[in-house]
């Protein structure tokens, strides 16, 4: 693992993409395995993960636990399975918390449903993380939309909320603490485009001007 290319300070950073899902509202698919241009949405999130030059790479599956650890490990990525997926997103991250890198100086939680975040979205992150004033948390927060995705978090902060009996994930403790939030102002909606229903395929599609296409088969929950 190394830390990211154009990041100031030597930021030694770890990803952890949450994969966990059963994409109900997509009729019950793994989001993960989308695929825009032939290309997976995980397979194209890993690879703008290692572009922005960071290499330890953690996927939570959970639901469709055998077809998204195929496409992860092919990637190269690390795997961990969340067998109680079920009980909601909170216990995909603290997993990842978990599992993630301890030596990493900030872990990146990414969502694997969000098809435009580029190399250069997570390098402005991690510049912002190593450039912020305070805090334990750097989110992004897109103009009159709101925040988005993806969160950096501090080591301190992974290591309080894995030691505490009241805060399972990050969620909840940066609302309990929201003098350890800093944001990166933006304009970029990278941030906060995803892939929940069915008509944001085709807004995907029409964007990327590529194919948007849901996996060829359900995969087994």
């Amino acid at each position: 693992m190394r830390a990211s290319e154009g990041a100031g300070g030597g930021l030694r950073a770890a990803a952890v993409i949450l994969a966990a899902g059963r994409g109900s509202r997509l009729g019950g698919v793994a989001k993960a395995l989308i695929r825009i241009g032939g290309i997976t949405l995980l397979q194209r999130l890993v690879e703008a993960v290692r572009g922005a030059g960071v290499d330890d790479v953690l996927v939570v599956t959970g639901h469709y636990h055998e077809a998204v650890e195929r496409v992860a490990l092919h990637c190269g990525a690390r795997v961990v399975r969340n067998v109680d997926a079920a009980s909601g997103q909170a216990s995909s991250v603290r997993l990842g918390l978990q599992h993630a890198d301890p030596r990493a100086d900030a872990l990146l939680l990414l969502l694997c449903d969000q098809p435009l975040i580029v190399p250069s979205d997570l390098v402005e992150l991690l510049d912002a993380f190593v450039g912020r004033a305070a805090g334990e948390f750097l989110v992004p927060r897109v103009a009159q939309r709101g925040r988005g995705n993806p969160v950096l978090v501090s080591r301190r902060a992974v290591q309080a909320i894995l030691a505490s009996d009241v805060y399972l994930a990050c969620r909840d403790y940066m609302d309990a603490h929201p003098d350890l939030v800093s944001y990166l102002d933006t304009h970029n909606d990278h941030y906060i485009v995803d892939i929940d229903q069915p008509q944001d395929l085709a807004a995907v599609q029409a964007r990327l001007g590529r194919r948007v296409e849901l996996p060829d088969t359900p995969a087994s929950a």
